[in-house]
């Protein structure tokens, strides 16, 4: 993967184990892990041990290696798995929303800013741009559509 700047480490792979390189060549952080990705600029997830952390470009441990998955949600917001429920961090680790969730995902809204999160048959609301959430108290989610026709204005479930 390249970086998207010079300043910026590339990620490498050496046999199995990925780390990175600055662009003189020399190794930052040692290839040490399973799996790498660029979160933002010096700030990498990473995989060791068979668990996702949050590592900055020196390799130092931002978050610690706790989660079984990791992927990059939203501007600032990471969405984590433990122990098969789903949770919210920011970059710097920081818990947003604690792992209880069975299920966390964007909707298909332009701007990509409200999480649909559920927890047994009950859905919530998460706003990531304000950190706002719901709770999860609702029994059905879902996003409605206006049909115009020549006569009527209908409203239907998608």
């Amino acid at each position: 993967m390249l970086p998207r700047t010079l300043s910026e480490p590339y990620i490498v792979k050496n046999g199995e184990m990925y780390g990175c390189t600055n662009v003189e060549g020399k190794e930052c952080i040692p290839c040490v892990y399973e799996a790498m990705s660029i979160i933002q600029d010096g700030t990498f997830s990473a995989k060791k041990d068979g668990k996702w952390g949050i590592i900055d470009s020196k390799g130092k441990t931002i978050c610690k290696f706790e989660y079984t998955d990791m992927e990059t949600f939203a501007k600032g917001i990471v969405k984590v798995e433990k122990n098969g429920k789903y949770g919210c961090i920011g970059f710097s680790g920081k818990e947003i929303l604690p792992c209880v969730y069975d299920a966390i995902y964007l909707t298909d809204n332009d701007e990509k800013v409200i999480a649909v999160l559920s927890q047994g048959d009950k859905y919530g609301i998460f706003n990531v741009k304000t950190l706002k959430f719901t709770g999860c108290e609702y029994d059905i989610f879902g996003k409605f559509k206006d049909i115009s026709s020549t006569s009527i204005q209908s409203i239907y479930w998608e």
